[in-house]
């Protein structure tokens, strides 16, 4: 069971990310520091839509690599820093976005069945493939849960979208009344 992401409104982001900062980091960082911090993770959470633990996850990530940034504004331009965590935090936060293969293969049929298709067992690496096209999905839209709403609006993506390759096909199951 997948539980439900609490989104932050920028207000709430901002003042949750200072307490939370403030509890990692304790008294280890300057103004400068908080600021490039502070600013890393809006970057990224503009993106990506971050719940309020993948916020702690990141900043726990930061303290892990602190000794890669840390005092580096009084010397560099915070712009560069900045962009170089924002990316060392995307690559962190990459396997906690996306649905692995295995836990997509284990739900995808249950969220199917609901919206009423079933992927057909014609091809070999059918779930591959649709795995696949679903992390297309998710990088396209930002829409990084998994559940039935998702679901649906994968199918619906992947309705009108003519540009897809794709060698599988989705089999209408007949709902009964």
């Amino acid at each position: 069971m997948h539980k439900k992401k609490i989104y932050l409104n920028k207000g709430e982001l901002m003042q949750n990310l200072e307490k939370y900062r403030k509890e990692i980091f304790k008294d280890e960082t300057y103004a400068g520091d908080e600021g490039v911090i502070a600013e890393s993770i809006k970057e990224v959470n503009n993106n990506f839509k971050l719940g309020e633990k993948q916020i702690i996850q990141v900043l726990e990530f930061l303290y892990s690599i602190k000794d890669s940034f840390l005092g580096r504004t009084k010397k560099e331009p915070l712009d560069n820093i900045v962009s170089e965590l924002r990316f060392k935090i995307i690559e962190y936060i990459k396997p906690i976005l996306f649905i692995s293969e295995n836990d997509f293969e284990k739900e995808i049929d249950k969220f199917l069945l609901t919206c009423g298709y079933k992927i057909c067992n014609y091809y070999p690496n059918n779930y591959l493939d649709v795995y696949n096209i679903y992390h297309q999905f998710q990088k396209e839209t930002a829409n990084y849960d998994f559940d039935i709403n998702s679901v649906a609006k994968f199918l619906e993506w992947f309705k009108n979208n003519p540009n897809l390759d794709f060698n599988f096909y989705f089999d209408k199951e007949e709902k009964e009344n």
